[in-house]
């Protein structure tokens, strides 16, 4: 059908999928009412979607588990936004010795030189960084698989680094 009213909404930095899930929510609670409104007074002029360039309009694919594993091997910026876009649900997910982990929050940490891509750097307390190709992943929240989601510096305390 035509469209009636859209909104834009800013994504920050911190920004992740349900974060912006729920800003969507609450906008789009005033999209409704506001729509509505315009409905019941006559007041709109609709727009039909093949009027809209095609650049704007995008099909949401179809996510995989497989197509959710971290590649190391790209850039940390690349890196965070693939965290960001799949947190909280599906999650990224990488391995960690024998076991499977999801990541929910991590920083980039640029460096000019480090040890090979997908390599574990850990003082097995407070940090948790994966070599990337042009510096460092900071894990902060993540989850082994059959564990509760939890803070880096609580997993460190019970779990050993292979």
């Amino acid at each position: 059908g035509a469209i009636i009213g859209r909104k834009e909404v800013e994504i920050t930095a911190e920004d992740n999928a349900g974060t912006l899930h729920d800003k969507l929510m609450e906008v789009g609670k005033s999209l409704v009412l506001a729509t509505v409104e315009k409905i019941a007074n006559g007041d709109f002029e609709p727009i039909p979607q093949d009027e809209i360039p095609v650049e704007e309009l995008r099909n949401a694919p179809k996510i995989f588990k497989d197509e959710c594993k971290v590649d190391f091997n790209k850039n940390g910026i690349e890196i965070i936004n693939f965290i960001r876009g799949l947190s909280p649900y599906p999650a990224a997910w990488s391995d960690l010795g024998e076991n499977t982990f999801k990541i929910f929050e991590a920083v980039y940490e640029p460096a000019d030189q480090q040890g090979e891509c997908g390599k574990i750097y850990s003082d097995n307390k407070n940090y948790l960084k994966i070599s990337c190709k042009d510096g460092y992943i900071n894990i902060t929240d993540l989850q082994l698989s059959s564990r509760k989601r939890m803070k880096v510096q609580d997993l460190l305390r019970g779990f050993k680094l292979p």
